[in-house]
């Protein structure tokens, strides 16, 4: 029995010393991306200062554990994820004064104004390209696209119809009459 017990131990010492000698070699090349990262780092730093550019940052709070959600920006105290502030816009505006009002027009309403323009059934690939080029700060991925124009396929604003493996999207002949009209309408 003690034969077994040497070899297993063996066997384990083995492992052991293998899994040191794999975290030493990690850790030797994590040093190496860290000092490469705070190089980077401090060269930016110094690039901005010499533009003069005054920019926030937001960094994680080194009192902070990895992934608390706890960021700290230039100026203020460090506030976690569960008291973030509400109804803030991208450019951190509040939405109050704008309540039914919006800037833009929803992916929904870009795909189906594209529908109406088109004679013919159109792929959710060709909504997706004719979006993006015309809004390029949208998320105009096909699958979003198809996500909005299948939307608009339940609440029967638009059709769909299946040939072999690919799926057409149009806008039903009396909807595009209406919308036609609304869009003549508010020009």
């Amino acid at each position: 029995m003690s034969d077994t017990d040497n070899t297993l131990s063996g066997q384990y010492a083995a492992q052991v010393a293998a899994d040191i000698a794999r975290n030493e070699e990690e850790l030797t090349l994590l040093r190496a991306r860290l000092e490469a990262l705070e190089t980077d780092l401090s060269v930016l730093r110094s690039m901005q200062e010499a533009l003069g550019v005054s920019v926030e940052k937001a960094t994680a709070s080194p009192d902070a554990p990895h992934g608390s959600g706890t960021t700290v920006t230039a100026g203020t105290e460090p506030r976690s994820r569960g008291n973030a502030p509400q109804n803030r816009g991208v450019n951190g505006t509040s939405h109050a004064g704008n309540r039914g009002k919006r800037l833009s027009p929803t992916l929904r309403e870009l795909a189906e104004s594209h529908l109406v323009e088109q004679s013919t059934p159109t792929v959710a690939a060709e909504v997706a390209a004719a979006i993006a080029e015309r809004h390029p700060e949208r998320n105009a991925s096909i699958p979003v696209v198809r996500g909005a124009l299948e939307n608009l396929v339940a609440q029967n604003r638009a059709e769909r119809r299946k040939q072999g493996s690919s799926v057409f999207y149009s806008v039903p002949p009396a909807r595009r009459e209406t919308t036609g009209a609304e869009s003549a309408a508010s020009a």
